[in-house]
């Protein structure tokens, strides 16, 4: 008779569990917003490659809409490291159902992550998300990007620009991560797990205008709006801890090839 051979794999990663093809998001406590360009069941396309709504993931429902068709983001089945992403090309944005003020009123604490390409040249800055509260008092949160060697974050009363070779290179693919754990501790970001900045003290004031995806939005020039693609946002009530950052980390890696 011959010998029965009985072969047993296991494939479980640390710090996140995985389904199907992708893994699962491994930190949710606190999460108040989930936008996932790799999921296609959450994009609404009333014209084809053209997306007017993207569904957020999170309990919250705080979709991304845009009902305006010249200005809707575009599908980019191979755009993001060759996964499936959102594009911007300079006109389109997208206003999130999210203010910060309705999660964090005037605390400033809490942390957001994004999955970004850095576009080709362009030397002025672009938004990639944000929400300004110009008045009565200002109340900043942004990420902005050009290409001339700047990457830079408003947060609070503060913009933090990291110029080269902080700022990633144009083509390449990003995380970053941004934790704000108040006003004395300060914020802290990192962009692909490198530290870029430690601690960097805030006041912060409430800010009840809605998040945008695609534009900061700074003020309404074409110029300031996202030339580049989007792949996942993230947005909790909390700072999340360092530990479970590298968790989130770990699964953007896996889940983008990064």
């Amino acid at each position: 008779m011959a010998p029965s051979i009985s072969l047993s794999i296991s494939l479980a990663r640390p710090n996140f569990v995985i389904s199907g093809t992708d893994p699962v998001l491994p930190v949710t406590s606190g999460l108040q917003l989930q936008l996932d360009g790799k999921d296609t069941d959450t994009l609404t396309q009333d014209v084809p490659g053209r997306v007017r709504l993207w569904a957020d993931k999170s309990p919250g429902g705080k979709d991304a809409l845009q009902n305006t068709a010249a200005n809707q983001p575009f599908v980019d089945a191979t755009g993001l490291n060759g996964r499936q992403s959102l594009r911007g090309a300079g006109s389109q944005w997208m206003v999130t159902g999210l203010n910060l003020n309705s999660i964090i009123g005037g605390t400033g604490i809490m942390s957001y992550f994004m999955v970004w390409k850095a576009p080709p040249n362009f030397s002025v800055f672009r938004g990639i998300m944000g929400a300004f509260q110009l008045s009565p008092t200002v109340s900043r949160f942004s990420m902005r990007y050009n290409t001339a060697g700047s990457n830079e974050f408003g947060w609070g009363s503060v913009f933090e620009n990291l110029s080269t070779p902080n700022s990633p290179n144009i083509n390449d693919n990003v995380y970053t991560s941004f934790i704000a754990s108040g006003g004395g501790p300060g914020f802290s970001i990192w962009n692909n797990g490198v530290s870029r900045v430690v601690s960097h003290p805030y006041s912060y004031s409430a800010n009840t205008k809605p998040v945008q995806l695609f534009n900061t939005p700074l003020n309404t020039s074409p110029n300031s709006i996202w030339v580049g693609n989007i792949g996942e946002f993230l947005i909790y009530d909390r700072a999340v801890t360092n530990g479970e950052r590298l968790q989130i980390e770990s699964y953007f890696q896996e889940k983008w090839g990064l």
